[in-house]
């Protein structure tokens, strides 16, 4: 007997259609299930200010939370500073006033027996002598110091002579000695104001006439400090 044959199915379109994308939908939603998400705060949330905050407290950095260090200022020791002719800014030969006379020159001199490896003198000739010369203090000096008298080595040794420093700006006389030879003085003196200085020595007095033998008048170891 012959069995007639079965018509097959087939499956409408319309199911198709319905049934593919529920199935990647349903896909798509198992994966999403299984794997892992990070967790991520919102944006400007109290917890991240806070761990902001504690991560800055615990912070050895110490900038804005201690005020700067201040340095201090340390000024510079001003070097003694030896004195000598070609130093001056202004000068007087010892001499009568316009008249001839002999010019400071750097020397050794011997004063009172005690020698100076450094310092000038002038030879005086004359009555009534005065020499001087001027000096600039140095930025930084704040004294001076010098040995005045008259050289051992001068033939005259009965002058009477006064080496006086001036404030050279104001007139002002800041040291003043008379002294006959074989005397010494020994000055040091605070320049606080002071812009120039004059070294100036005059004869005052003679029992043997300077024409006939002549003085010396001379500074030792003048030194700015």
């Amino acid at each position: 007997m012959t069995i007639p044959d079965t018509p097959s199915k087939k499956t409408s379109p319309v199911v198709w259609f319905i049934i593919v994308p529920l199935a990647v939908g349903l896909t798509v939603l198992l994966v999403d299930k299984l794997t892992p998400s990070a967790e991520f705060p919102p944006s400007g949330s109290s917890q991240q200010i806070n761990e902001d905050t504690e991560d800055a407290a615990g912070s050895d950095d110490p900038i804005g939370s201690q005020p700067a260090e201040e340095i201090p200022v340390v000024e510079a020791a001003f070097a003694p500073q030896s004195i000598e002719v070609s130093d001056r800014v202004d000068s007087s030969r010892c001499e009568i006033p316009n008249w001839s006379g002999y010019d400071w020159e750097d020397s050794a001199p011997q004063i009172a027996g005690i020698p100076h490896p450094t310092g000038f003198q002038c030879t005086v000739s004359y009555a009534n002598t005065v020499g001087f010369q001027d000096f600039l203090v140095p930025v930084g000096a704040k004294r001076l110091s010098v040995v005045a008298g008259q050289a051992d080595t001068a033939r005259n040794t009965t002058l009477v002579m006064r080496f006086e420093v001036l404030n050279t700006t104001t007139g002002a006389v800041l040291s003043t000695s008379d002294l006959a030879f074989g005397q010494q003085v020994s000055i040091d003196l605070d320049l606080s104001g002071v812009a120039r200085v004059t070294l100036r020595a005059s004869m005052l007095t003679y029992v043997t006439a300077p024409k006939e033998e002549s003085g010396i008048a001379a500074w030792g170891d003048p030194t700015f400090r």
